[in-house]
């Protein structure tokens, strides 16, 4: 069972924590300083020091990483702690909580399944929560999704990087009822996050103009659109992604429903005012339940997924 901590000890707990990570910051400060320095070093015109000069620099580049990879990994300590022993029982008071993995997240084969981004390469994630409400199944946690591009330069050498096609939420919600044909339901504003999506021809129209105008809607049957995307419940959806701060995707298929919310952003991210004052952190973190449970809270309200329409 775990120990249950008050507000003092657990302040007293995080703030070594805390000192350390400011390691990030002095790396990052002998990094900037190496950078400095080689650039006046060879808009000098350079002499017999250079090689001197430079074993200088790169110990100031090597001391810098350094000291970022360990403030790094007593950030994740601190991220962890706070997760533990503050958000946990955050979690608490809106679900039944039956997994918390901070090391973990929704397999790639189901984020893959439901198309919802295509065409990425990598996928990585944290905070992983499975559990129920008001008697639903659900799943959600931080997903990153990245495409690699590789270059070669004029003398051969090959080198990759990894550029962001999603980073936000992705939550999981079961149905009661089984959804043969997948339907997608995308926005389309390129002013929002998000590069890469484009309408497809085939998508399909409801009759609601602005909807339309807003959202890719992909089925193979039209008929499951329309019994699923009800004026009510699309009436909903809007308002839902107004709230989101990014870009919304809903995947209706089989037996579950998937809602990912491309904000740039982590769902558990542990701010420097989290830290000074632990009723930030447990309201913040209210507060991204209240949404999430808004969330499902829609879906439930169905009449064509769950029940009578609310």
């Amino acid at each position: 069972m775990k120990l249950k901590l008050t507000d003092c000890e657990i302040k007293a707990r995080i703030e070594p924590l805390k000192k350390k990570t400011r390691l990030i910051g002095v790396g990052i400060l002998f990094i900037l300083a190496a950078v400095v320095f080689l650039i006046a070093l060879f808009g000098s015109g350079g002499d017999d020091t250079v090689p001197v000069a430079l074993f200088f620099v790169a110990g100031l580049f090597i001391t810098g990483f350094v000291l970022i990879v360990i403030g790094s990994h007593f950030k994740m300590k601190l991220k962890l702690f706070l997760s533990e022993h503050v958000v946990h029982d955050i979690l608490c008071e809106f679900f039944e909580v039956e997994q918390f993995r901070h090391d973990s997240h929704i397999p790639r084969a189901v984020i893959k399944d439901a198309s919802l981004v295509r065409g990425f390469d990598n996928c990585y994630g944290s905070d992983f929560v499975a559990g129920k409400y008001k008697g639903v199944n659900f799943m959600f946690s931080d997903i990153r999704l990245t495409i690699e591009t590789t270059t070669v330069d004029s003398e051969g050498n090959t080198s990759t990087t990894e550029t962001d096609v999603f980073k936000g939420t992705w939550f999981i919600c079961n149905l009661t009822k089984d959804i043969p044909q997948k339907l997608t339901v995308r926005e389309n504003n390129k002013k929002i996050l998000g590069k890469g999506f484009k309408n497809e021809s085939k998508g399909i129209a409801t009759e609601n103009i602005e909807f339309n105008k807003r959202y890719e809607i992909l089925c193979d049957k039209p008929h499951t659109a329309f019994y699923v995307l009800t004026p009510h419940f699309m009436e909903k959806i809007v308002a839902a992604n107004n709230q989101a701060g990014g870009r919304f995707f809903l995947c209706f298929h089989r037996n579950q429903v998937h809602m990912a919310v491309y904000n740039n952003r982590d769902f558990f991210d542990i701010c420097r005012a989290s830290t000074k004052n632990i009723e930030v952190l447990r309201e913040k973190s209210r507060n991204e339940m209240r949404y999430l449970t808004g969330l499902v809270d829609i879906l439930l309200g169905n009449e064509f997924l769950f029940g009578e329409e609310k």
